[in-house]
C-alpha cells in the first residue's frame, strides 16, 4: 500500500529496474511490429532485446495462424487506453491493454523463467486480467479470451502462449474481490500516507517505511 500511494498519489520517481526496462524496450519492439511488421520493428534493436522480442511475435503469428485469424486486421487496437466506470469500482481505474482484437485480449509478458508465468486458472483471479476484461465488456457488452504471451529474457530464447476464458460469473466475484481492495485505497486517500501500511522488513527499499 505505501509503495502504491508514493508512486500513485504522491507521484514520487521509482528506482530503476533493469528488468522492467529490458521488458518496457521489449514491449515497444512489438508495438511497432503490429503496427508496421516485424521486418521495420527489429531495425537497428540490440541482441538483448531483438531475441525475446522475436520469439513472441513468432508465437504470436503461430496463434493468429491456428485460429485462422488475419494477422494486421484493421480493427486489431495496439496499447488501447481504456477506462472502467463507476458502478464496478469505488474509484475510476484506467490502464493501457498492449493489444485488443474483436477475438481476444493480449498482453505480452517478459519473463528470466517460464516458472513466473501464471497458468490459466491463476489468470482466472489475476487483477490486470480481470480489469482488462471487465474494462473489454463494459464497451463491447461480451467477453473474450484473455492471452499472455511470455517470452525468456535469459538463455534460449522462447515464448509460450497461455490462454484463460472468464465466465460473467467469475468476473463479477473477481471485481468484487478488488473492489474491497479499492474502498481501502479510498481511505488511505482521504487519511494520508500514515494511513498506508509501512513493511518494516523492507525499510530501505522504495515504498517500504
Amino acid at each position: 500500500r505505501r509503495k502504491w500511494y508514493l508512486g500513485s498519489i504522491l507521484k514520487l520517481p521509482r528506482p530503476p529496474n533493469a528488468a522492467a526496462e529490458l521488458g518496457g524496450e521489449i514491449h515497444k519492439v512489438l508495438e511497432v511490429a503490429l503496427l508496421q511488421g516485424w521486418d521495420v520493428a527489429e531495425v537497428g534493436v540490440r541482441q538483448q532485446v531483438q531475441y525475446p522480442a522475436r520469439a513472441a511475435w513468432e508465437a504470436f503469428v503461430d496463434y493468429m495462424t491456428e485460429h485462422g485469424l488475419p494477422l494486421h486486421p484493421i480493427n486489431m487496437m495496439v496499447e488501447l487506453d481504456w477506462n472502467l466506470p463507476a458502478p464496478y469500482l469505488p474509484l475510476p481505474v484506467r490502464g493501457r491493454i498492449d493489444l485488443e482484437t474483436p477475438w481476444f485480449q493480449l498482453d505480452w509478458k517478459s519473463t528470466s523463467n517460464f516458472r513466473y508465468r501464471k497458468t490459466p486458472d491463476e489468470m482466472l483471479r489475476d487483477t490486470q486480467v480481470l480489469l482488462y476484461g471487465s474494462a473489454y465488456r463494459e464497451r463491447h457488452k461480451r467477453d473474450v479470451p484473455f492471452v499472455h504471451i511470455h517470452t525468456l529474457t535469459r538463455g534460449k530464447p522462447a515464448a509460450v502462449v497461455t490462454v484463460t476464458n472468464l465466465t460473467r460469473a467469475q468476473y463479477d466475484v473477481g471485481i468484487e474481490a478488488i473492489a474491497d481492495d479499492a474502498r481501502e485505497m479510498s481511505r488511505i486517500i482521504a487519511a494520508g500516507i500514515d494511513a498506508a501500511r509501512k513493511n518494516l522488513g523492507s525499510c530501505r527499499k522504495y515504498g517500504g517505511c
